[in-house]
């Protein structure tokens, strides 16, 4: 009878059987140092779109105390004043019918916003009665600033007083 000897591969077919695939430390540590060094880049850039959108945020929030105190002016016949809160009281502004507190709104430790020093009194059409400025302005970096403009007739925007 003839012996059959059982086929075996080439030795470069071992080889490569028994190589294992992955990375090796060296490597690793390289990715990881250059995703550090990327991230390290990038986290000015964040800081200032962080301090831009709590700029945004403050300045929508003014924005809508105003159309509420608008609303609020019309449906009272008057009477109704945007006002700065007093350091004590903890807000940003205020809405105010005679004694009456309508809404504060939250005090932001990074804004610092900007209303006239007697608040604006609004009629019973809902007007101010004169062009007013509002600023929200980021306490930390002033080039993150917003302003718009209550115009004589009721509209709110960024067209400049005139």
């Amino acid at each position: 009878m003839q012996k059959i000897w059982p086929i075996s591969p080439s030795l470069p077919e071992v080889r490569a059987a028994h190589v294992q695939g992955g990375f090796t430390l060296i490597e690793v540590m390289v990715a990881i140092a250059i995703i550090a060094i990327l991230a390290a880049m990038a986290a000015p850039s964040f800081q200032r779109q962080i301090e831009r959108y709590q700029v945004r945020v403050v300045s929508e929030d003014l924005r809508a105390s105003v159309g509420l105190a608008r609303s609020e002016a019309l449906r009272r016949g008057g009477g109704v004043a945007l006002r700065a809160c007093d350091a004590d009281e903890g807000c940003a502004w205020k809405i105010v019918a005679g004694t009456d507190s309508i809404q504060q709104s939250a005090a932001s430790p990074a804004v610092k916003v900007d209303l006239p020093d007697d608040g604006v009194q609004f009629d019973g059409w809902g007007l101010a009665g004169g062009c007013v400025d509002f600023t929200a302005t980021s306490v930390r970096n002033s080039a993150a600033t917003r302003t718009f403009h209550l115009q004589p007739a009721g509209a709110i925007g960024e067209a400049a007083c005139s």
